[in-house]
């Protein structure tokens, strides 16, 4: 075979794979373009329903969550110690006063 002959050979192979569908499947620019848009319509959905949650917990406004102190045992015992320790600062407060000017204070 000739020179020419080998050109014209490859020239055939090179078309006739150019003309043969290819089964390689999507081209990589329709793959990455609908993985966005999937992405994309997901964060939509989790968007939409973060924000119906959010709008059902305003309107329904639970006592979990918007008054947490109701119901609960604790509170009372915690503003009881509350109590206790305000007074026992102001107790210290007057005792340092008295210290100071051998006196009590005019007013409490």
């Amino acid at each position: 075979m000739t020179d020419e002959g080998n050109r014209e050979e490859l020239a055939e192979a090179l078309l006739g794979v150019l003309a043969t569908p290819s089964n390689a499947g999507p081209e990589p620019i329709e793959v990455a373009a609908t993985a966005t848009a999937t992405r994309r319509r997901r964060l939509i959905r989790v968007a939409l329903v973060g924000w119906f949650l959010l709008g059902a917990l305003w309107i329904a406004r639970p006592a979990f969550i918007f008054s947490p102190t109701t119901g609960l045992a604790v509170a009372p015992v915690r503003d009881e110690a509350g109590l206790r320790y305000a007074m026992f600062l102001q107790a210290s407060r007057i005792d340092e006063f008295v210290d100071e000017h051998a006196r009590l204070p005019s007013s409490l």
